[in-house]
């Protein structure tokens, strides 16, 4: 067989470097001016580098998570609380969505639209109104549960539990009220200006920023994703391992801001 395949592609000419060197040039250049391209472009312009990144999404949703687990509503709620907190941490975010479209929108309504007191109650009728009618905590709860150990959990009510509308109400205000604290302590840095929030708004414009951090510490995303890596090592101790986490987070805040020179101490 071997000398049938020599003999075949003797015969019709085929060398493989000599075929595809120019394929692999033309693919080198297209690659090159795509790059040089994106580079360039505006929508890489519309997305914050790595380095300039504020607060984002893993981080919000395991601060909900710790707070869940750290209350201990897995066990008083159930585990559809924990989901919704999750989910409820990152909703006020939603006012970065124009970024996609228009940068004059996103930099307008960013830290205002939805990060405010009746945002946020708005949101939370919704949030809890969902629930209520779907019961999409619990089925989120559910795939969760599917990959945990249930007799390492031990007084947990489920992936079920009992989350009424008005419990799910008050979870998903509490969760989005925290988020406002973790904004306002994380702007600014790296020859960026700080980026306020507006808790107020639209009844009144006044705005708050305390950068403890800069955007792009990755400090909390240690700490946080940490505490996830003990509570799932230890899920027995789950809620004593999510208040440490949160502790431990507090800490390196105010340490970070003395540092930063943000605190007189």
């Amino acid at each position: 067989m071997g000398g049938i395949i020599a003999h075949s592609t003797q015969s019709f000419g085929y060398h493989p470097q000599r075929q595809c060197a120019p394929l692999l040039r033309t693919i080198s250049t297209r690659s090159d001016h795509l790059a040089a391209a994106w580079r360039g472009s505006r929508i890489r312009s519309r997305f914050p580098q790595p380095h300039h990144r504020p607060m984002t999404t893993p981080e919000h949703t395991l601060v909900g998570v710790h707070l869940a687990l750290a209350l201990g509503w897995q066990r008083s709620i159930g585990w559809p609380a924990v989901a919704l907190a999750g989910v409820a941490s990152n909703v006020p975010d939603w006012d970065g969505l124009p970024m996609l479209v228009d940068m004059q929108a996103f930099e307008a309504g960013h830290r205002v639209w939805g990060h405010n007191l009746l945002a946020i109650a708005i949101a939370s009728g919704f949030l809890a109104w969902s629930q209520v009618r779907w019961r999409w905590c619990d089925r989120i709860a559910a795939q969760v549960w599917r990959m945990v150990d249930r007799t390492a959990v031990p007084g947990s009510q489920g992936p079920t539990g009992k989350l009424s509308g008005a419990c799910a109400l008050g979870i998903a205000a509490a969760a989005q009220l925290v988020h406002l604290p973790c904004d306002l302590v994380v702007s600014g840095g790296h020859g960026l200006s700080d980026w306020p929030i507006r808790p107020l708004w639209p009844f009144s414009e006044v705005a708050f920023v305390f950068p403890l951090i800069p955007w792009g510490d990755v400090g909390p995303t240690v700490i946080l994703m940490a505490g996830a890596i003990w509570a799932a090592k230890h899920p027995a101790q789950v809620t004593a391992v999510s208040a440490v986490t949160l502790a431990f987070l507090g800490v390196y805040l105010v340490a970070r801001g003395w540092a930063r020179g943000m605190l007189p101490i």
